[in-house]
């Protein structure tokens, strides 16, 4: 008598002699202990078979080479075990959602909280993004040196700045100055021998800076790219290689911008003859308010007064003292318009 051929089971039942039955995927362990994992709402995929790109190998440990620095970092950043941001990082990095790491994979998060989970996936994007801005801005800083549109202190400082920022902004405010390709007054100064003009006078600041300049004047056709024939045109590039070395310090804007922020003031003054025209913005006549405590909506404001000509806007990095004039009316009107001419004037503003 022949055996009977035993019925196929179902692809989800189990063997009651204890062996697994068939499926067209293996199961999905449970951390290593052999036992098949219960189906996860919304992640159905996990239920029976590991992520193609899972970090968990065949004993159930996590590879988390290569999230080193980022997890130092989030550890500290959301105070949390070091070993266990690891473990996270690797899990979202094979392609794990959250909520999966959050209801199934306690064991190697420490029972780390969905708010933190989120936390640490928002952070762990903004470096990752922040590490691809650095390495462009580096790149293009680089191509700026080699072609000698920086000079090498400027451009170590640069690299410094580089590696210590810690946001966009402060990677986009090192980029700035060097995002345009024109050639400034400070790289022509530069391309022409200034900076060590700029060396002698910052040493020896007593000294007669006209007796000083007087050797850096050359003829043209001495092989220097751009000819500086005059003292005066020896101070006004050394002048400009200052002024762009302090546009482009970052700790140095950084300073200007902190104390702009705690002791600055924006203000506004009506434009002779636009009362009328922008009566809507008549709160913004004559309005004056702290940097660090202006509201949103008010600066979008004033923003659209100035743009429709209605008013001046001005920013000072320091509280005005009160004012000391005895002018009154329309004669201390007449003197801050007079003032403003002069002011365009001498500076172009």
């Amino acid at each position: 008598m022949s055996a009977q051929r035993p019925h196929p089971k179902p692809a989800n039942s189990s063997n009651r002699d204890g062996d697994a039955a068939p499926r067209p995927a293996p199961h999905n362990p449970a951390d290593g202990q052999g036992t098949a994992s219960a189906p996860a709402p919304g992640n159905r995929s996990h239920a029976h078979s590991p992520h193609p790109h899972s970090p968990q190998s065949r004993n159930g440990t996590l590879n988390t080479s290569g999230a080193g620095e980022e997890a130092e970092s989030i550890a500290a950043e959301l105070h949390l075990a070091p070993a266990n941001v690891n473990a996270v990082i690797a899990l979202l990095d094979s392609g794990a959602s959250v909520p999966f790491i959050a209801r199934y994979r306690k064991e190697v998060t420490g029972g780390m909280s969905d708010t933190n989970l989120r936390a640490l996936h928002t952070r762990l994007t903004q470096l990752r993004a922040l590490n691809q801005r650095r390495e462009a801005v580096r790149a293009a800083l680089t191509e700026r040196y080699t072609e000698g549109a920086i000079d090498p202190l400027t451009y170590e400082q640069l690299l410094a700045g580089l590696r210590a920022a810690r946001t966009k902004t402060d990677l986009e405010n090192l980029y700035a100055p060097y995002r345009s390709q024109r050639i400034t007054k400070a790289q022509q100064a530069r391309a022409a021998g200034l900076d060590a003009l700029v060396e002698d006078l910052l040493e020896v600041p007593l000294a007669g800076v006209y007796d000083i300049a007087a050797a850096y004047v050359n003829e043209t056709g001495k092989g220097e790219e751009y000819a500086i024939t005059t003292v005066e045109e020896a101070l006004e590039g050394a002048r400009a290689i200052l002024i762009d070395r302090a546009a482009t310090d970052p700790a140095l804007t950084g300073r200007l911008y902190d104390k702009l922020v705690a002791t600055g003031t924006i203000s506004t003054r009506l434009i002779a003859g636009k009362d009328s025209e922008g009566a809507k913005f008549a709160d913004y006549f004559d309005f004056s308010d702290r940097i660090r405590s202006i509201r949103s909506h008010r600066v979008l404001a004033l923003l659209r007064a100035r743009q429709a000509g209605i008013v001046k806007l001005s920013i000072d990095a320091a509280t005005p003292p009160p004012p000391l004039s005895h002018l009154k009316g329309e004669q201390r009107e007449a003197a801050r318009a007079a003032a403003e001419k002069l002011q365009e004037r001498t500076f172009g503003i």
